[in-house]
């Protein structure tokens, strides 16, 4: 049912119809960029709905007109600062579900960079989540598998985009108070297929990767650096082919359809945290204004507040008016480019990111 009223254009790639289908009748595929939608097995649907009531296209967020509480925020510890992508706030909050015996869901790599949301409560495969992964994450199983948790009064955490967070509140249906949440300000979406092909065209030209970064902090916070660190022990950071991939993201040529209209970008947020870059420090007095790395926070829930006023003793933070922390997405989406749809193909045509 789901296919025939939301276009694949209009889909968000969320994947909680797959989840809320008693029938096991929706499955996810991807379309000819790379990006999944939903295919309905019309032998197992019962026309139940279920599809349509969890869809965050067809049940439009209506940001709720409260102002958040907003600080700019660091981690006290070093080597969590270094590892994540700004100012390790997923670590602190993600150390504090942990330490109550809860769980963590976020996205993380496979061992060939496919970029999936998984639950854990360790710390070793939580500090695997840390860092920004400039890829759709593929939801999978993870609605279902954190309502039973959540069911079992278990602690969850759960991070991802704005719209994956408005995906597992409507799966979910219902408030449960041992549920944290955290949206990240996002960009945008790029097809999971682009970056296979580009990281194809890395590895025959320069070898196995061992490892990818995105932000890395080899040169600092500040700059959109993306490392790719080879088996051989070299890392390309920042040079002409990893530019390729940054350049083309933030010109929003690798994203979803649906991310030029998304109804996410506001200062009234989905998730209890809301979580991104503090860019624009240079503009306020702060004493975090180096090259280590500052969080924008936004708290705006109870339950963020609190968590965050239990997690601030491990934190350097800094109280923000908004004007303070304006920025592109939490105003507007991010602008379609006029030859959209022309770079795209070009992006499936053979050696694209050699001869480009």
């Amino acid at each position: 049912m789901i296919d025939k009223i939301v276009s694949h254009k209009s889909c968000f790639g969320c994947e909680a119809c797959y989840n809320a289908c008693p029938k096991n009748a929706i499955s996810f595929t991807n379309d000819l960029f790379g990006f999944k939608v939903p295919s309905v097995d019309y032998s197992k649907c019962i026309n139940c709905g279920h599809c349509l009531t969890v869809c965050p296209f067809i049940n439009k967020y209506i940001g709720k007109p409260n102002l958040p509480y907003v600080c700019s925020a660091r981690i006290k510890d070093d080597l969590g600062l270094f590892e994540s992508t700004s100012g390790g706030i997923f670590t602190a909050i993600s150390d504090y579900v942990l330490v109550n015996k809860g769980y963590v869901c976020a996205a993380i790599y496979d061992d060939g960079f496919f970029v999936h949301h998984e639950i854990t409560n360790t710390r070793n495969k939580r500090d695997a989540m840390r860092g920004s992964k400039y890829v759709q994450s593929s939801i999978g199983d993870c609605y279902k598998n954190i309502k039973n948790l959540l069911e079992n009064k278990q602690k969850v955490l759960f991070v991802g985009t704005p719209c994956q967070v408005h995906g597992l509140k409507l799966y979910l249906s219902k408030k449960y108070n041992n549920l944290l949440t955290a949206d990240i300000v996002c960009h945008g979406v790029p097809s999971p297929l682009f970056f296979s092909n580009f990281l194809s065209f890395l590895k025959n030209k320069y070898g196995d990767i061992k490892n990818v970064k995105f932000r890395s902090k080899k040169y600092g916070w500040k700059g959109n650096n993306l490392e790719i660190v080879l088996m051989n022990g070299r890392s390309l950071c920042n040079n002409k082919d990893t530019k390729k991939y940054t350049d083309l993201f933030g010109r929003g040529y690798l994203m979803r359809n649906c991310c030029f209209e998304c109804n996410y970008s506001t200062i009234f947020r989905i998730g209890d945290f809301s979580l991104g870059d503090f860019w624009g420090i240079e503009n306020v007095e702060s004493i975090l204004n180096d090259k280590k790395g500052c969080s924008v926070v936004f708290i705006n829930t109870q339950n963020a507040k609190n968590c965050f006023n239990i997690i601030r003793q491990n934190l350097i933070v800094e109280q923000r008016n908004i004007p303070d922390v304006l920025q592109h997405n939490l105003i507007k989406p991010t602008k379609k480019p006029n030859n959209y749809g022309e770079v795209q193909k070009l992006l499936l045509t053979k050696n694209y990111w050699k001869n480009h």
